[in-house]
C-alpha cells in the first residue's frame, strides 16, 4: 500500500462482511496538501508543510451500517496513560476491543500490553512478539465463537 487513502479504500472493500477486522497498521494521521513527485529541496532551516487529515480507517470500518465485521480490534500505541487513552479510543472509534501497548518497547523482542473491552481491562503478560500475537488471536477466537 502506498498511501493512507489507498489503504482506506482497500480496507472498506475487504472489511464488509468479514468476521474479524484487526487494525494493525500505523497509518499516518496526516498527508501533505500538495504531495511532490520528487525530493523537496532545502530552502530554509525550518519549513511548514500544510497537511490534511487522513481518513480514520478503523473508525469507519467499525461504523459500517451494512456489513460491519463481527469483531473490530484496534491498537493504541502510547507513551503514557495507556489505559485511559485506550478506553477513550474504544469509545471514540466504537471498536470492540483496544489492545494498548507501550511506545517505549518499540523494536524490542518482547511485547506487553492491555486488553481493553467495554469497562473491562486486563494486563496481558509480556511475551515474545509472536506469542503475544497468538494470545491476541486466541482471545479474538474465543470472543467470536
Amino acid at each position: 500500500m502506498r498511501t493512507a487513502r489507498g489503504m482506506h479504500k482497500a480496507a472498506l472493500e475487504h472489511a464488509r462482511g468479514a468476521d474479524v477486522f484487526v487494525a494493525a497498521a500505523a497509518v499516518s494521521d496526516y498527508r501533505p496538501v500538495a504531495p511532490l513527485a520528487g525530493k523537496r529541496k532545502r530552502v530554509h532551516e525550518a519549513e511548514l508543510i500544510p497537511c490534511l487529515s487522513n481518513p480514520d480507517i478503523v473508525r469507519e470500518v467499525a461504523a459500517l451500517a451494512d456489513g460491519r465485521p463481527r469483531f473490530v480490534l484496534a491498537f493504541a500505541l502510547e507513551a503514557s496513560d495507556h489505559l485511559a487513552r485506550a478506553k477513550e479510543k474504544l469509545r471514540r472509534k466504537r471498536v470492540d476491543v483496544v489492545v494498548a501497548n507501550d511506545l517505549r518497547v518499540m523494536g524490542a523482542e518482547m511485547a506487553h500490553g492491555w486488553w481493553v473491552e467495554g469497562e473491562h481491562e486486563e494486563e496481558m503478560s509480556a511475551a515474545p512478539k509472536e506469542e503475544f500475537a497468538a494470545m491476541i488471536v486466541e482471545r479474538i477466537m474465543a470472543r467470536i465463537r
